[in-house]
């Protein structure tokens, strides 16, 4: 009986030691178009402090911010929390930036940048483009990627030639990577450029993916509204080796002078590394 016992005890120990471990990692992004424009298209100017002193309560490994053109707006990036940061395309002779950053707490070891070569409208006075960084998260590398489409024109104007051109930069620097895209992509998922953005880089829209997979959840965190009119237009999308554990629309609170702090509200989404 006593040498069984120590068999059992004996087995149960080498179980115990050498059984397999999780070692996936939990990381947040964030998603925001902070309606950064110059005045007086953008006004209430005192609202970027309060974003500024808010968005560390998210406590997000990444955070990508769209429409950050002046120097006001670029308030909300300073933080001690997020020492690594990566803007976009820059200003050029009577064109803004394309008003992109991406913050990270983890150190930032690549970044590209790609500009736009079709727009209309009122985007055209904004070098608008896509950001990339490499990001190195306790040991392993993820590729990050944010943006912001043009606003003006239907799908199959500037933003269609605008998917393709990511599409084929997204393919060229992160084909069998893990990565993320988030930004204001001015399209609501019915689009056929949700379709053919998602289906090319074998994506997810996490948002998508978090409501199938909690069907009770109320009826206004199932929509996700995040802009103005009453649509959802800004994503994080994941490849689909990266598991999703849960997504919320954030600062939907009337903060200044009984509004929102943007004309957007900001995508949180919680997944595994």
């Amino acid at each position: 009986m006593a040498r069984t016992i120590c068999i059992f005890v004996f087995l149960l120990s080498n179980f115990i030691f050498l059984a397999p471990t999780s070692s996936a990692r939990v990381v947040k992004a964030l998603t925001y178009n902070i309606w950064g424009l110059p005045y007086p298209i953008s006004k209430r100017l005192g609202r970027f402090e309060l974003i500024q002193k808010k968005l560390p309560k998210f406590d997000a490994d990444i955070i990508a911010l769209q429409e950050a053109f002046t120097d006001k707006a670029k308030v909300t990036t300073k933080s001690k929390m997020y020492p690594f940061k990566a803007h976009g395309p820059s200003s050029s002779f009577l064109n803004l930036s394309s008003g992109l950053v991406i913050m990270s707490k983890h150190p930032i070891i690549k970044r590209k940048i790609l500009k736009f070569n079709e727009c209309q409208g009122f985007d055209c006075f904004a070098n608008k483009g896509v950001l990339f960084v490499r990001v190195m998260i306790d040991g392993e590398d993820l590729d990050v990627y944010s943006t912001h489409l043009n606003a003006e024109g239907d799908d199959e104007g500037p933003r269609f030639y605008q998917i393709m051109d990511f599409i084929e930069f997204a393919k060229e620097n992160s084909t069998g990577r893990k990565a993320i895209f988030l930004g204001d992509f001015n399209f609501p998922d019915t689009s056929f450029l949700h379709n053919l953005f998602t289906t090319e880089l074998s994506l997810i829209d996490s948002h998508q993916d978090y409501v199938q997979s909690n069907p009770d959840l109320p009826d206004d965190i199932q929509r996700g509204v995040t802009n103005s009119s009453d649509g959802r237009i800004d994503y994080v999308f994941t490849t689909v080796d990266i598991p999703v554990q849960k997504v919320e629309v954030v600062f939907k609170e009337k903060l200044y002078e009984g509004r929102q702090l943007s004309d957007h509200r900001a995508v949180l989404t919680t997944f595994e590394l």
